[in-house]
């Protein structure tokens, strides 16, 4: 019965060069390889960016502040300034009313 010869890890190092598996980015050299950006990407940051600069627009027209330059650190400082502006707002309000609504009907209207 004829048994096929095994290839032992000492076979291996004779020289021969080892195979990549299927979907390795290294050449048989043992260089990882690099794919060049091309023009998608490219096009891809750039419509990143606009996007990020639009956004940066419509933040600084919501929190209509004088204040907030060019620095986007500067307008999220802004932004969260004018949250934390219009959570107290509201917090004040359903106070207002929590004690106005328990109030009797009367007393709403002035004693009419």
């Amino acid at each position: 019965m004829g048994s096929k010869p095994r290839i032992s890890a000492a076979g291996e190092a004779s020289g021969r060069p080892r195979a990549t598996p299927p979907g390795s980015n290294q050449s048989l050299t043992g260089k990882p390889q690099t794919r060049s950006r091309g023009s998608a990407h490219t096009a891809a940051t750039a419509a990143a960016g606009e996007v990020v600069s639009d956004k940066l627009e419509t933040l600084r027209n919501l929190i209509r502040s004088q204040d907030a330059g060019e620095n986007p650190d500067q307008l999220f400082r802004e932004a969260a300034d004018y949250i934390v502006l219009l959570k107290t707002q509201v917090f004040v309000l359903q106070k207002l009313v929590g004690f106005y609504g328990a109030q009797p009907q009367e007393n709403r209207d002035g004693g009419a």
